[in-house]
């Protein structure tokens, strides 16, 4: 197929530096390829996103410099273990996904959008699409409609028809810790997730300058690394409880012996989840760090300050 010059697509800062699009140093090399797809402007409304305002080169603190699809499909995109698609929410976008990733052969491809109709997921399907998510965001109703200006159970039934189409663990979601919520917030999203089949995304928060929520703060570091722990004790299927005090924040985990020691020695929970492969290097902090997620398992040293993190709020552990 041919392409014009005006069959443009996006590509994350570090995707255009490893397939030589652009020239810079990456500190840890991207095990997936991430590419924006838009067509004229998004009609999202999210308050912590740059694209509802303008049409900007920036989602989240990463840039993301344009480039045809013809000179995308030149590169080797086999070094990619994953292909992420990200659509901006417009009518018809997927025809312009259906566009590039036909001439994408033998990578697993994970799309991320807004809910999609019926026929547009099956179509996705047939076109073998690994992954499928649909980003919820936040994790309380309240803050859902605030934020994103969204039906909050138009989002959940879409999940639920995704998990008919696509199948349990091949659905994703996005949640973003620090827009308001309580640490039981996020945890009831986790324990929902697992029991449906769900496969949930953590994010930090990160303030965008022009975005209503640029004077939000980010979340403490500590409360991350709870959430962390949380989530991979409840998708590990351990036994657990968790303990909130007044305002809902984690103060104490109950669990087996060990469990909670071997979790931090392992590291794997601090790393960036969600699709086999992502690891989407400093999408929402700074390599300078505090580094909310890590692109790879943590380094001795890493784990050190880690452990330093999650215990730096009083956080009781307790054995059953």
């Amino acid at each position: 197929m041919e392409y014009s010059r005006r069959d443009k697509i996006r590509l994350s800062y570090g995707t255009a530096i490893e397939l030589g699009l652009i020239k810079g140093i990456i500190k840890d090399p991207l095990t997936t390829g991430y590419f924006f797809i838009i067509m004229n402007k998004c009609e999202g409304k999210c308050k912590f996103c740059l694209q509802s305002k303008e049409s900007s080169n920036m989602i989240s603190r990463v840039i993301w410099p344009e480039f045809s699809i013809e000179e995308i499909l030149k590169k080797p995109l086999n070094k990619f273990k994953r292909i992420c698609i990200q659509c901006s929410k417009e009518n018809n976008i997927i025809s312009k996904v259906i566009n590039f990733i036909s001439n994408i052969k033998n990578i697993p491809i994970s799309i991320s959008t807004s809910p999609l109709r019926e026929e547009e997921m099956i179509l996705l399907k047939k076109m073998d699409i690994d992954i499928f998510t649909i980003p919820i965001d936040c994790a309380n109703k309240e803050l859902f409609s605030y934020i994103k200006e969204e039906n909050w159970e138009y989002y959940w039934n879409s999940l639920k028809k995704a998990l008919k189409i696509f199948g349990k663990e091949k659905v994703g979601t996005h949640i973003i810790v620090g827009l308001g919520e309580r640490e039981c917030d996020i945890i009831n999203i986790l324990e929902k997730c697992k029991e449906i089949g769900i496969i949930p995304s953590l994010f930090a928060f990160t303030p965008i300058s022009k975005t209503e929520l640029y004077n939000l703060k980010r979340p403490s570091i500590s409360s991350y690394r709870r959430l962390q722990i949380a989530r991979e004790l409840i998708f590990m299927n351990e036994e657990y409880e968790f303990i909130y005090d007044n305002n809902g924040r984690i103060i104490e985990i109950k669990t087996h012996k060990n469990v909670l020691e071997d979790i931090i020695e392992r590291g794997e929970a601090f790393m960036t989840k969600g699709c086999p492969n992502c690891n989407r290097p400093y999408f929402n902090e700074s390599p300078l760090g505090p580094i909310y997620n890590y692109p790879r398992i943590p380094k001795k040293e890493e784990i050190d300050i880690i452990r330093r993190e999650l215990f730096a709020e009083n956080l009781r552990i307790s054995y059953k």
